[in-house]
């Protein structure tokens, strides 16, 4: 079932030592969006890099396939840690939060919102679907004629 999931979503994989699977793709950092057709920063390769890994890793004694993540650039190449240091720093400085009260809803653009979740402690139900964009608005090519500001 797995190695299905992978095959259908073009992802490589292998198992490793038995019974650890190791995944790679290669994914576009850009891509267009798909009523706009504007150039929209998609991937979250400041969120895989090593470099944020939220567990102590001596990158200098380990082998580059046996790290728990990772990302490159499309070719293969390294990427540079301050580059990403610069994405995560306007991602923070972009952030925006707020308090939910009961019965909030909150609908985004999945292509043009970076979204996420602070931590918390207590009691919360949170509910979420995904949908492809409304049929209604499929063959909209100007944001204005569907009512955008």
């Amino acid at each position: 079932m797995v190695e299905q999931f992978c095959v259908e979503r073009d992802i490589a994989f292998s198992w490793e030592r038995g019974d650890t699977l190791v995944t790679r793709e290669t994914r576009p950092a850009v891509r267009a969006h798909p009523i706009t057709n504007e150039a929209v920063w998609f991937n979250q390769a400041h969120m895989w890099h090593v470099s944020n890994s939220p567990i102590a890793i001596d990158v200098k004694t380990m082998r580059a396939e046996d790290l728990p993540m990772n990302a490159y650039r499309g070719d293969g190449e390294p990427l540079r840690v301050q580059l990403l240091d610069e994405i995560r720093r306007a991602y923070r400085a972009s952030t925006r939060m707020f308090d939910w009260q009961a019965g909030d809803v909150l609908l985004l653009d999945n292509m043009l919102v970076s979204h996420g979740r602070m931590p918390f402690t207590g009691s919360r139900r949170i509910l979420v679907t995904m949908a492809n964009r409304p049929a209604a608005v499929a063959g909209l090519t100007d944001p204005a004629a569907a009512g955008a500001e």
